[in-house]
């Protein structure tokens, strides 16, 4: 996808702000402990200090009581965005789409 299609499907569903903890393993074993920011008809975002390389697959384990999250419990997703916005900050997009 290019940059202008990426552009055209940024912000295609409304977010709804959402908190707990996620766990996200990459393919070349990098770990980290991160919190969910919000929530979208596609996907999730999350902070933590770490960034990861986007179109990626990464593993997640979420550990949220939310209904959002029935049977979604350990699942791959995809890096769709990740980008600093403090010194030790990220923020992360996950395209869960691709789960089914």
């Amino acid at each position: 996808m290019d940059q202008a299609q990426q552009l055209l499907c940024r912000r295609v569903y409304k977010r709804y702000p959402i908190s707990g903890p996620i766990h996200l393993a990459t393919p070349d074993n990098k770990e980290a402990n991160l919190s969910l920011k919000n929530l979208s008809g596609s996907g999730v975002c999350v902070c933590g200090n770490s960034s990861f390389k986007v179109n990626d697959l990464v593993n997640i384990t979420l550990q949220n009581d939310s209904p959002f999250f029935d049977g979604l419990s350990n699942r791959e997703a995809r890096v769709a965005w990740s980008k600093q916005v403090a010194p030790d900050l990220w923020e992360t997009g996950l395209d869960l789409e691709l789960i089914g």
